[in-house]
């Protein structure tokens, strides 16, 4: 059986945005290596349970900080994004 944590990266108050980044990072780096299979993320535009507008810049920081665990999208809204860049 495999595991993984669903995430939407909502905006809290209680801190700045920079501690936020981090502590979802280590979250994720952590969760690699506990063995967490996967760790996909949401993107919801234009709404307070959007902290990465940018996907693929978040997904690439935690990239830095994880080895196996699988970190990927739930969903791209296509109008928002030029289909070369989605490609790879």
């Amino acid at each position: 059986m495999k595991f993984g944590i669903f995430d939407h990266l909502e905006r809290r108050h209680d801190c700045d945005l920079t501690k936020q980044y981090e502590e979802r990072l280590q979250l994720m780096a952590q969760a690699d290596e506990a063995g967490v299979y996967g760790h996909p993320i949401a993107e919801h535009h234009h709404s307070p349970l959007c902290l990465a507008p940018n996907q693929s810049v978040f997904l690439a920081a935690a990239a830095q900080r994880t080895t196996t665990l699988k970190i990927g999208t739930l969903v791209y809204v296509l109008p928002l994004y030029n289909p070369i860049r989605l490609l790879g």
